[in-house]
């Protein structure tokens, strides 16, 4: 079956997110462009066709599809097979966003060696006796995993004056008190095990009304192959939320700009957190 000119096809990890990913891009799509949302499981290699998820005026349907002509892709995982596929059939100047995840030790590694390198809080391979070392020096740190995305898998650590240990994950209250060094690293090897994660110094970050907010800069290529920036946006966090990943709202960052600012100790914002 021949690919279908003027559809986009937006590739999703699972049913439940294409309308919601369908309903962002329908926003600003142009009368030309058609654009229907699937899930690598709903490919039919054989045929060439996909069963996805459009909208029909003011219907939502599924139906069976053929190949579009562009595929642009939101699986944030490490597996690139299905991309792989897609650039076979439809070209690789037709497979949009084929990497989605990078590992932030790299990344900080890479940014290390630049003028940046005095905005970027300390950062450090995990393990046990350098977590361990490493609260001693700082009384805030952040585990995070080394190909992680959307807040997943990110723990606040803070060592008290009392000596216990504060475990939260995603918001400040803690989720464990851990009495000692020994009970601390217990409970996150239960819960990171062998997975690569990364150390990270918590630095002070700033909030809007009590909420933690970030600055996301967006960068794209022009058409002569330039990378310029192309939006900058903020993403507010809940209330009592440090993980700005889990956010309540994303807005223009000159919208947030406009809320009264305080500050809060031990979570990271005004430095570049990879």
């Amino acid at each position: 079956m021949a690919k279908n000119k003027g559809y986009i096809g937006i590739m999703v990890a699972n049913r439940g997110q294409r309308k919601g990913i369908l309903q962002r891009y329908l926003r600003s799509k142009t009368s030309n462009v058609r654009l229907y949302c699937f899930t690598p499981s709903s490919v039919d290699w054989k045929s060439k066709t996909i069963t996805g998820l459009h909208r029909s005026g003011h219907t939502w349907k599924q139906r069976r599809f053929p190949f579009p002509e562009v595929v642009y892709n939101k699986c944030y995982t490490p597996d690139r097979k299905w991309m792989r596929g897609f650039k076979r059939e439809l070209g690789k100047d037709k497979c949009f966003n084929h990497i989605t995840q990078f590992d932030k030790l790299e990344i900080y590694g890479v940014l290390s060696g630049t003028e940046l390198r005095r905005y970027l809080p300390d950062t450090v391979a995990y393990d046990q006796e350098r977590v361990t070392g490493l609260l001693e020096a700082y009384p805030v740190l952040y585990l995070k995993p080394c190909k992680g995305w959307q807040g997943k898998g990110v723990y606040r650590v803070e060592l008290k004056e009392s000596g216990e240990i504060h475990i939260g994950h995603h918001h400040f209250k803690p989720e464990l008190i851990a009495p000692n060094v020994s009970a601390f690293l217990e409970a996150m090897h239960q819960r990171i095990g062998e997975k690569p994660y990364i150390i990270q110094r918590g630095i002070e970050a700033q909030q809007v009304n009590g909420h933690n907010f970030d600055i996301r800069v967006l960068v794209q290529k022009n058409k002569k192959g330039f990378w310029t920036v192309t939006n900058t946006v903020s993403r507010i966090a809940h209330a009592h939320y440090f993980n700005t990943g889990i956010c309540e709202k994303v807005v223009l960052s000159e919208k947030s700009a406009a809320f009264p600012v305080s500050r809060r100790t031990g979570t990271h914002s005004d430095s570049i957190a990879v």
